[in-house]
Order: structure tokens, then sequence, then C-alpha cells
């Protein structure tokens, strides 16, 4: 009988949780899961959209890690493309693992949001995610 591998989505802006990236995707290659996030897509024909919404459903687990920025909005939408790949993964019954970086943790001025808007719409994600799930404040090692 063959087992199943699962494969895990990480969720995230990226130049500003680098490191937490890293430690996510080194626990998913210790646990010798399959592992997919956008820096891993390479050329597609889908739309980056339609490429994020199916990584997503096609997982068996998401992980969904926020820091201070909210990140690329979606063309056309006012939300990122990391709401909406959780939006998805809830919609789909996906189980989630939510990492907020904790406010303990030293971070640069340039890994922090300036845009107003942004601000406002990365407090309301923070907000229903902390509403919808159990999380954990910092990575381990950071």
């Amino acid at each position: 009988m063959s087992e199943k591998t699962l494969k895990v989505f990480i969720c995230s802006t990226y130049s500003d949780l680098i490191n937490e990236r890293k430690s996510i995707l080194e626990v998913t290659r210790q646990l010798q899961l399959l592992h997919a996030s956008m820096e891993f897509f390479g050329a597609r024909p889908e739309t980056p959209l339609e490429t994020v919404l199916d990584e997503v459903k096609t997982s068996d687990i998401v992980v969904i890690i926020i820091g201070y920025r909210y990140g690329t909005l979606v063309p056309g939408r006012r939300v990122s493309y990391t709401e909406v790949e959780y939006k998805e993964a809830w919609k789909n019954k996906k189980p989630c693992l939510v990492y907020i970086r904790s406010d303990d943790l030293p971070i640069l001025p340039s890994h922090i949001e300036r845009e107003p808007s942004k601000i406002k719409s990365l407090e309301k994600f923070k907000t229903l995610l902390r509403s919808s799930r159990v999380l954990k404040k910092s990575l381990p090692g950071n």
C-alpha cells in the first residue's frame, strides 16, 4: 500500500519574510513533504491568480505567514495575494497553519507597510486570522 505524500502550500509576502519561509521549507523537507510557493512556480500559461488558487486547491495543508506588510494586490482587486490564498484555503476546507510575526522581534523599517490603505487591510486581515484560527506568534529559531 502506498502512502500519499502531503503537499504544503506556503502563503506570505516574500522579501520581508525570507527567513520565516526558509524555516517552514526546512521543516517540510525534513518531514519529506511536497511544497509549493510562488518562488518555485516558474513560467506557466495561467495568470498568477489562477496559479496560486490552483496550488491552494491541490494542497493538503496551507501555511500562512504574516509580518508587517500586506503584500502585492491582485490586479483589479483591493486584496493581497496572501489574503486571497487564505480565503481559498478556507473555502476549500484546507487545514491552515497561521503564523503571525511577533511584535517582540526586531524588524527592518523596509519590512513595514507604509501605504495607509494597505496598513488598514493588513490589520483587518490579522483580525480575521486571529478570530478564525489558533495562531503561533513567531517561528521556531526566529
